[in-house]
């Protein structure tokens, strides 16, 4: 199965980005358009943070996942090539780091702990995308794509999660 998940990813990534940038402008939102593969990313970078522990040894598939996804939202960007890279090596760190802290509330109120995570990490991430590219104008839309992607990120989450638990139901000890 580790040798089907990586590229699998990497043509989920590649369709999420074509799809980004072909099909979805011609279906924003005054001017929003969703950002498929930050969506993507963060999903499966909350739900890695959610698996494993902090301190743990196996960041190769994160920095996998940070590298592919910068990778294609660079190519598919007006901003340097890079800077998708590092800023989505920032929300990493910011996820990892936010999840360690509320690891003990976090089963309460789950998807509000995912859309406030989200909503700060994208933001994080705009921010960071307009203030190295020195653009800062930060858009006057900034709320409506927020939005726009976090409507879009409750649904991708609640898909990702029905697909992990079908995928992993022969995995769990049954005693009846």
């Amino acid at each position: 199965m580790r040798f089907v998940k990586y590229p699998l990813i990497a043509i989920l990534f590649f369709f999420l980005a074509l799809l980004q940038t072909s099909f979805l402008p011609h279906f924003s939102i005054m001017g929003a358009a969703p950002s498929l593969v930050f969506i993507f990313f963060f999903i499966l970078v909350f739900n890695e943070c959610l698996k494993r522990k902090f301190f743990n040894q196996e960041y190769y598939f994160a920095l996998f996942l940070v590298v592919l996804a910068g990778l294609f939202l660079d190519i598919f960007s007006p901003f340097y090539f890079g800077l998708s890279i590092i800023s989505l090596l920032g929300v990493y760190a910011l996820v990892k780091t936010i999840m360690y802290f509320v690891r003990e509330q976090r089963d309460r109120y789950f998807i509000l702990y995912f859309i406030g995570i989200f909503s700060f990490c994208f933001l994080a991430n705009v921010a960071f995308l307009n203030l190295v590219s020195n653009n800062f104008h930060f858009g006057k839309y900034l709320y409506i794509e927020l939005a726009y992607n976090v409507v879009l990120a409750c649904i991708g989450f609640y898909i990702y999660k029905i697909i992990d638990n079908l995928v992993h139901r022969g995995k769990q000890l049954r005693l009846f």
